[in-house]
């Protein structure tokens, strides 16, 4: 629903008797000629009125068998998914004096360091899933991604965010690659210029990891990048200082480099947005 990658067919797809059914306002993807998805049923339709229409349509076919087995299965999810936050939050919790600093740990330090109103900007794509984890969002209205595939969206998504909401703290958290592709130049100078201050941090692992992985490593898994462990075109190290960098900007900028630096960074960081100035923290991670 209203996904253009609704998932990896190299990793995991549905089962071949399942029946897949598609609600989106852009089905047939006419923008991505090669994006298809095979499907059972196509419905040209808007999410936000569909799937009210759709639980509707399906409580009405419930009956108390069902229910008692619906109830069961949400227990047993709960109790899994809960057993699953406690675990990812002791591999986090043992990696805070872990060097280089590890996506786990930044993660969980910025879902400790923001309250349940702060409204995230993730473009951290191969660390959304530790964004997830360790920076869960609750509220309406407090996380948002971009809906394509190209990077670039998160600062200025970050920036627009913040002028249409000023009463709030905004969050964006990218990969280097993604604030490289954000013109952060002149994001950075227009945050502001337009005294629209937010927070950026950088997921620094030198290198654009969704295409290493996915084009060289599981396209060429023998090839001559991976014999070697040169990957040409795809690494971006050594990094640019992106703190000087905001600092140029007449922005907050700070490098993060030692784990147990990460909460006070943070909080210093915060401090400086709600004070009304933009910031960057260029966090050095491990490098996958």
């Amino acid at each position: 629903m209203d996904q253009d990658v609704p998932y990896i067919p190299a990793q995991g797809k549905p089962r071949p008797e399942a029946r897949i059914i598609q609600i989106d306002i852009d089905p047939i993807k006419e923008s991505i000629p090669l994006g298809v998805f095979p499907t059972d049923q196509i419905i040209h339709a808007d999410s936000s009125k569909a799937v009210p229409a759709l639980v509707d349509a399906v409580e009405a076919l419930i009956t108390p068998a069902d229910q008692a087995r619906i109830d069961e299965r949400f227990q047993l999810i709960k109790d899994r998914h809960e057993q699953q936050r406690r675990d990812a939050k002791e591999v986090a919790l043992s990696h805070n004096q872990r060097s280089p600093i590890t996506p786990q740990w930044l993660s969980y330090c910025i879902g400790e360091a923001i309250d349940e109103d702060t409204i995230l900007i993730d473009e951290c794509v191969t660390n959304g899933g530790n964004v997830d984890t360790y920076i869960p969002r609750d509220k309406p209205g407090t996380l948002y991604r971009s809906g394509r595939s190209s990077l670039g969206w998160g600062l200025g998504g970050a920036m627009g965010t913040k002028l249409a909401r000023p009463e709030s703290t905004v969050v964006a958290v990218v990969g280097d690659g993604s604030f490289i592709y954000g013109h952060p130049t002149s994001t950075l100078w227009a945050a502001d210029v337009h005294n629209a201050p937010f927070l950026t941090v950088i997921y620094n692992n030198q290198v654009h990891n969704a295409a290493k992985q996915s084009l060289i490593i599981r396209g060429y898994p023998d090839g001559a990048s991976v014999r070697q462990n040169r990957f040409i075109g795809v690494e971006l190290g050594p990094s640019v200082d992106y703190a000087l960098l905001a600092q140029s900007c007449r922005a907050y900028g700070e490098k993060v480099e030692n784990p147990s630096e990460v909460p006070a960074a943070l909080e210093r960081a915060l401090e400086q947005v709600r004070g009304g100035r933009p910031a960057v923290l260029d966090v050095r991670i491990e490098q996958p």
